[in-house]
């Protein structure tokens, strides 16, 4: 068992460090041309930080710093609203307004975990077994998908935009995005049930 949660700490580190270095370089070579790949680059370094806590758990090092408990990284609220970003900057209708108010809620949500992550860790569990808690864990689950579905429906138009404007529609379509999604907002759904309804899961530790 304790050789199963080394393998599960060095894979989740292999995993935060890949995320990391690929997130980086997108945001480095981010330029007025490709300035799309920085929202990209932010999403995978925001994802690598949010592998610390599981990492974290998996060698048991919240027996000997408590004081780590609740680390300020649950950017979530974070997943889809940077992809939406991404999508308005590279589909057709990159000339319109942008809408950087889908990342309000993150930062907000941000700024309450840092000032709950710098209480004693008795209040801390408290928090994080009280119904308070579960009701934000489930806001930011509902409004990721919200976000997540508004990014799909503004990749259909811009489809059929495309469909109507170009005679040649190969590698304009921004098919890759869509089975994204596609494949996302469900496997968003099916990690809330499954880390909900099954205890001690394989899902619960992520």
């Amino acid at each position: 068992m304790e050789m199963d949660y080394t393998f599960y700490a060095l894979f989740n580190i292999v995993v935060m460090v890949q995320a990391m270095t690929l997130g980086v370089l997108l945001i480095l070579i981010n330029k007025k041309k490709y300035k799309s790949t920085f929202f990209l680059g932010l999403l995978l370094v925001l994802f690598a930080f949010e592998m610390i806590p599981i990492i974290l758990e998996s060698i048991k090092a919240y027996s000997s710093y408590p004081q780590l408990y609740l680390l300020p990284v649950d950017f979530y609220w974070f997943h889809f609203p940077l992809f939406y970003l991404y999508c308005q900057h590279i589909c057709i209708y990159s000339n319109y307004k942008k809408h950087y108010w889908v990342l309000y809620p993150g930062i907000l949500a941000f700024f309450v975990q840092l000032g709950v992550f710098f209480l004693p860790y008795a209040t801390k569990f408290y928090i994080s077994n009280t119904l308070g808690y579960e009701i934000y864990h489930f806001t930011k689950i509902a409004y990721g998908l919200g976000i997540g579905i508004y990014s799909f429906i503004l990749l259909v138009k811009h489809k059929k935009e495309v469909r109507n404007s170009f005679s040649r529609t190969e590698g304009k379509e921004l098919i890759w995005a869509r089975y994204f999604l596609i494949f996302n907002i469900p496997g968003s759904v099916m990690y809330t049930i499954i880390e909900n309804t099954i205890d001690d899961s394989f899902f619960d530790k992520v």
